[in-house]
């Protein structure tokens, strides 16, 4: 089955290298992304290379454990294989300069594991992913523009 593809694309009023520091400072996702994360550990860091386990807020209470495994890319943003009970996801975050501050494309992939999911629920599913990438970045907004 063909995964649902996500993209997306924001400008957030802030240099790239502050950007870059927040969107790739994963263990301080819940200091940073408050709306979307409860807790973040580092597994491995090897130079660039990431694998980060996630809990992930959910509707109400709940959280979603999410393992994220990826690469840092300098200055440029990052990418992940983004493993949870959903299904895997490939994303990928990319920063680039421009005139107003720094553009954030995001590009993802969404694997879904469930097939009655997968067929009738791929438009749900890709509403949450963006309401949560929203939630991200208005909460990177907060932070950088002030």
């Amino acid at each position: 089955m063909k995964p649902i593809h996500i993209e997306s694309s924001y400008i957030v009023n802030a240099p790239r290298e502050t950007v870059h520091a927040i969107v790739t400072d994963f263990e301080n996702m819940p200091k940073h992304f408050p709306s979307m994360a409860k807790s973040a550990r580092y597994i491995k860091r090897d130079g660039n290379k990431f694998e980060v386990e996630l809990h992930m807020k959910s509707s109400g209470d709940k959280t979603v454990l999410m393992m994220m495994k990826g690469e840092v890319k300098p200055r440029e943003g990052f990418i992940s294989t983004n493993t949870f009970s959903l299904g895997v996801e490939r994303e990928v975050f990319k920063l680039e300069e421009v005139p107003e501050g720094t553009k954030i494309s995001y590009i993802d992939d969404l694997e879904i594991k469930n097939p009655f999911l997968r067929l009738f629920g791929s438009f749900f599913v890709k509403k949450a992913v963006l309401r949560n990438l929203n939630n991200m970045i208005a909460d990177l907004r907060l932070t950088v523009e002030k």
